[in-house]
This record gives C-alpha cells, structure tokens and sequence, in this order.
C-alpha cells in the first residue's frame, strides 16, 4: 500500500475551514500527496454553494443569525453545526479523469460500511431528483449518490476540478440543529447518537481498504498554513466574495 496524509483538525471558523481546503488543493496540484482532511466548525456556520446567490439566504429564516461562507464548490448552502466535514485533495492526470467519479463512490460507500457497525443503515441515492435542485439547502436536495437514511439525505459531497488536481469536500450530519430544523440527523432518524470518535476510526479504515493506502498522520506544511492564512484575509474571509452572486 502507499501512504497518504490524514489530517485531523480541531474545530475552525468558516473562512479559515474553506481556505485551508483551497491550500491543499493548490499543494495538490504542486505534487503534494492524496490528503484527507476531517474537521470541524467553531461555530454554526452556513456554506453557499460557488453559484448560489448571496440574496437567497433571506428566506431561510432559521440561520439567519449564523456566519455565512462562500465555498470553492457548488451545490446548495450547508449549515454546519452538528456535522462532520472532510476534504480530499490529490493530484490528477486531468480534470476530465473518469476517476474522479470513484471518488464519490468510495467515500461515500466507506461512509455506508462504517455507519452499518453502529446501527445506522445508510444506503446511496439511486438517482438526482431534478424537481429538487432549486432548493436553498443542499441536504434537502438529492443527487445520484448522496448518502440517504429513511429517504432522508445525511450525507453528500461535491467536487472542485483543476489541470492537475481534484478537491472533495462533503459533510456527514449527526444530528439536527436549531438553525436548519428541516433537516434531521443519524441521531433523530435512527434513535442514537453516533459516538463520532469511534465511528471515524471504522471509516477512516473502511476509506484505506478502498482506496489502498495507509494514513499517516501530519499536519499542514509551512507553505500549505501561509497559503491557507493568505486565502483566509484575501478571499474568504472578505464579505466581498461571499456576496460576489
């Protein structure tokens, strides 16, 4: 097996989350190694989607308090609160790679492997639901390969293409929050809570066996933490991107 990076980040604000994310995928396309990275949100935090527009999230009431973000990635806006994010970087031969298809397959077939040990019968979308896709919340959207728990999405991810390297970043939700109270969790639809430390050791092995590597644990290299401190003050954390649609 070959190595591959695991990074294990304690919870962050949006921009600083989104701009690390932009960092590995440009150290990606430098000939970094394929990186997996799982993390946190330090406070409720809502991610538009790259082509949504700013002026939508008015009429979602609930989060209209929280912290708003824009991401690399399209779809539609995310409430992180009470959910588990990864990224995924790694170099491409090029972004029309068919490969890049199984990258959604495996993650979100480990996603189903992993959660299958603690009681939570995941299963994938069979198909996109077209009459969705307008809707302002990405989890009450569904496409072809979300994660899906009583026809209730949990889980999904969406990709971010270049020359020379691919990023993947998705959510897992646990439980529903008070800022997106349409959308109910693995705690609400299946009785329990998931005991998340627990469960990320069986899908971090499950995600290896798929993918034939070994993780080995790092941390962010001096290049990737100013890249991703420049990414934060220039463009995420700037109200100008975020309402740039």
């Amino acid at each position: 097996m070959t190595s591959a990076r695991l990074l294990l980040h304690e919870p962050a604000s949006g921009p600083w989350n989104m701009a690390v994310d932009e960092a590995l995928l440009a150290s990606a396309a430098a000939g970094g190694p394929l990186t997996l990275r799982v993390y946190r949100w330090s406070e409720p935090t809502l991610s538009l989607g790259y082509f949504q527009p700013h002026d939508q999230r008015a009429a979602h009431t609930a989060s209209a308090t929280c912290r708003a973000v824009r991401r690399a990635t399209g779809g539609g806006a995310i409430l992180h609160h009470h959910d588990v994010t990864y990224s995924l970087t790694g170099p491409i031969a090029n972004r029309l790679d068919c490969e890049l298809r199984d990258w959604y397959l495996r993650v979100h077939a480990a996603w189903i492997t992993s959660l299958q040990r603690w009681g939570v019968a995941a299963e994938s979308c069979p198909r996109t639901d077209a009459e969705r896709e307008g809707r302002f919340l990405c989890f009450e959207r569904r496409a072809e390969g979300d994660l899906l728990l009583r026809t209730r999405k949990i889980g999904g991810s969406a990709q971010r293409r270049q020359a020379r390297a691919a990023l993947q970043h998705g959510s897992l939700l646990l439980r529903c929050s008070a800022f997106a109270p349409e959308l109910p969790g693995i705690a609400d639809l299946a009785g329990h809570e998931l005991p998340v430390n627990d469960w990320l050791t069986d899908w971090l092995t499950a995600l290896a066996e798929a993918w034939h590597v070994t993780w080995v644990p790092g941390e962010l290299t001096r290049t990737e933490r100013c890249a991703a401190e420049a990414w934060e003050e220039n463009k995420y954390g700037q109200r100008r991107w975020t309402l740039r649609r």
